[in-house]
């Protein structure tokens, strides 16, 4: 653990002086992509999606805030965040979709009848 810690330590020394800065949006613009989780979460009548859309959402999101904050790609003055957040809300209606439509799958609050089975 402690040479994989130096070994970020040293690669972001050699990146340059921006890379506190960078880690700081990393930072805060991951922490945003928990938003379309916690809204669809905290629904009094249950949960909205399911964990597997959630995570897929969130994977997008964090992947994009990070290649677009460590890469030189020109966003223009659209904070990174903003742009995984909506890759994250995509991601999340895509693949909440395929779940529904392959499995007839119910959203997590609802019960799934067993034809009478107990």
């Amino acid at each position: 653990m402690v040479v994989v810690t130096a070994l970020i330590a040293l690669l972001l020394a050699i990146q340059g002086s921006n890379a506190l800065a960078n880690l700081a949006l990393l930072t805060f613009s991951g922490l945003s992509q928990l938003v379309p989780s916690i809204v669809a979460a905290l629904r009094r009548s249950g949960p909205v999606i399911h964990a597997w859309s959630a995570v897929a959402g969130l994977v997008a999101g964090v992947a994009v805030v990070a290649m677009l904050t460590f890469t030189s790609l020109a966003v223009g003055t659209w904070n990174v965040g903003v742009i995984g957040l909506g890759v994250n809300i995509v991601v999340v209606a895509i693949v909440e979709a395929v779940l529904r439509s392959s499995r007839g799958a119910p959203l997590p609050h609802q019960s799934v009848s067993t034809g009478g089975v107990a």
